[in-house]
């Protein structure tokens, strides 16, 4: 298989899962973690207010959400699509890890691996998203 072939596989398998998981992806303000996500939101708000935080308050996902506030800041609602412009990054970041880790064959040994591999990450993120309980 090239490249490109490979490339375009992998997008649309990305694509098929963004269309299934876009509910998790675009949360609602009730479906936003209360204590860890949201804690994470408003540190990424308050680095942008040239508050930084302390080496035990997690600065990296602070910076991570920084960068999510910057294009919502305006936004009445930008609690909300900051979370969801981070959960899209992430699940981004997640697939193009695999797939780099996948055409390196370090973790994974043959295409079989490779495509079991992906599906037990993205349904090990999915299934925990989907055990919270309804309100």
């Amino acid at each position: 298989m090239t490249e490109r072939k490979a490339w375009s596989l992998v997008a649309l398998f990305f694509l098929l899962h963004v269309v299934l998981a876009l509910p998790v992806l675009t949360p609602r303000l009730k479906d936003i973690g209360a204590f860890d996500e949201a804690g994470y939101v408003e540190m990424g708000r308050t680095l942008g207010l040239h508050n930084l935080p302390a080496l035990n308050e997690y600065p990296l996902p602070a910076l991570f959400f920084a960068l999510t506030y910057i294009p919502v800041h305006t936004s009445d609602f930008w609690f909300v699509h900051s979370c969801a412009l981070g959960r899209f990054l992430l699940l981004l970041l997640l697939w193009l890890s695999a797939y780099i880790a996948a055409r390196q064959n370090i973790v994974f040994t043959s295409h079989s691996a490779a495509a079991t591999g992906l599906l037990r990450v993205t349904n090990s993120t999915a299934d925990t998203t989907a055990m919270r309980p309804k309100r």
